[in-house]
């Protein structure tokens, strides 16, 4: 899997692309997703568009990532999950704790909105 980050003003985005599940897929989210929590930033948003699975490792570290940025008063937000890992997603009970969007841009639009 590939880590690609952009940042935006306080919003880091982190695109995944290609599969989420061998071990060294997850070390590298974890520290991607830490590093940016260690940055001065008010939301996270994780494109998950181009990521075709993700296993359940992986949905665990977004679990506990999502913990460590609320505490740090960080929103957590996915961007575009495909059906099946909106799916996962669902089924966890994420959804009713963590934004979820169509797009990353959609994200920036309505922060953009609200800053304004």
């Amino acid at each position: 899997m590939d880590i690609r980050q952009t940042r935006r003003d306080d919003v880091i985005h982190l695109t995944l692309i290609g599969k989420l599940w061998h071990p060294d897929d997850i070390r590298n989210l974890r520290a991607a997703i830490k590093a940016a929590a260690e940055s001065d930033i008010r939301a996270l948003v994780v494109d998950l568009s181009r990521l075709s699975f993700m296993c359940s490792l992986g949905l665990g570290v977004l679990v506990r990532m999502f913990v460590k940025l609320r505490d740090s008063g960080i929103e957590l937000v996915f961007a575009g999950p495909k059906q099946g890992i909106h799916d996962m997603i669902e089924l966890s009970g994420l959804t009713s704790v963590i934004r979820t969007v169509g797009s990353p841009e959609g994200f920036n639009t309505r922060a953009s909105s609200r800053d304004s």
